[in-house]
């Protein structure tokens, strides 16, 4: 595989940013959980959730921000599950004063959400729900913007423009899911209070595919290309598929119905087998979004499939590993 310099900012850039993007959605929802819920232990346990969650933004935001500024210094190319289509250098070009204002905008909010946090907790706890708000719609439109722009609407601006915001929902949320389902899986009380909501998380994922369908609506018959790549892309699709049917469907009934029966703990073969779906998932969605920032790929289908299997592999024991070591739960006293 060719792999430029470029490509790799421009593929961190979006990784960045769909992260960030996500976790400050789901902060913003869990935050919304913790004002309506009657329960004082409901209550610390989503701000515990956000606050973890909080650092997921911030990470993100570092890596799409400093990714973006280094892009600033190369050609950029874009493309989307095997349908090939360039912006042009002007349109990339364009992009960028487009956008910076929002990084600006991003900066200056992360850096007094964090001076906040730090001197003054109580102060940050008052004001979170509309920060994490302010940074999620901040990355939305960044996130719109960052791969092409030329002044008019056109077929192909909305297919850059829904392909970019809808890995906030995909890619993003994937492994917002997968951080917390980690977060919880060793722990009872957790999993009462954050296994319930995977429904809802799963919900929105099914939407960003259905944004990422659109996009290639409006663009296939002029863009598509039958080579490995597409091939190899158009199964991870269907792999993503069958996959999310199987966690949101089956598996996610299995767990809820072991959380609402009082059982003492949910049996490991389902905890595994959701481990697996998750594992799955965020390999598909990373392999789909590294993979449309590189149109020339040398490797034939047997190849790709085995280097996705590999990454799997690889991502499962991670989790085994995370699993070992992170122990953090809760404090009653826990606040954002």
């Amino acid at each position: 595989m060719e792999i430029g310099i470029e490509n790799l900012v421009a593929f961190a850039r979006q990784l960045g940013l769909a992260v960030a993007g996500a976790a400050a959605l789901w902060a913003f929802v869990f935050l919304v959980c913790s004002r309506t819920c009657r329960s004082d232990t409901s209550q610390i346990i989503f701000h515990w959730i956000a606050g973890r969650l909080q650092w997921l933004m911030y990470g993100g935001i570092v890596l799409g921000t400093t990714s973006w500024l280094a892009l600033s210094l190369f050609y950029e190319v874009f493309a989307h599950e095997g349908i090939t289509l360039y912006p042009t250098a002007y349109e990339v070009m364009a992009a960028f004063p487009i956008t910076a204002p929002g990084y600006l905008v991003l900066l200056v909010l992360s850096l007094v959400g964090l001076t906040v946090r730090w001197h003054s907790p109580r102060v940050f706890h008052r004001y979170a729900l509309g920060y994490f708000l302010a940074q999620f719609l901040v990355l939305l439109s960044i996130t719109s913007f960052s791969s092409a722009w030329s002044g008019e609407v056109s077929a192909e601006k909305a297919f850059f423009v829904l392909h970019s915001v809808h890995s906030i929902f995909t890619l993003g949320t994937v492994l917002v899911l997968d951080f917390l389902f980690l977060s919880a899986k060793s722990s009872r009380t957790l999993q009462q209070h954050i296994f319930p909501l995977f429904p809802w998380i799963s919900a929105v994922i099914w939407i960003g595919l259905g944004i990422d369908f659109l996009s290639v609506a409006l663009v296939f018959d002029d863009a598509v290309m039958l080579t490995s790549r597409f091939f190899f892309s158009q199964t991870v699709v269907g792999i993503l598929i069958i996959n999310g049917i199987l966690l949101s469907g089956p598996i996610t009934r299995k767990i809820l119905s072991s959380l609402e029966h009082g059982f003492e703990s949910i049996g490991k073969r389902w905890l595994l087998f959701a481990d697996i779906a998750g594992t799955v998932s965020i390999t598909s969605w990373s392999a789909i979004t590294f993979i449309d920032f590189f149109p020339e790929v040398p490797l034939s289908y047997v190849q790709l499939i085995g280097i996705y299997l590999t990454v799997i592999a690889v991502l499962f024991v991670g989790h085994n590993l995370w699993e070992r070591y992170d122990t953090a739960e809760p404090r009653l006293e826990g606040r954002v």
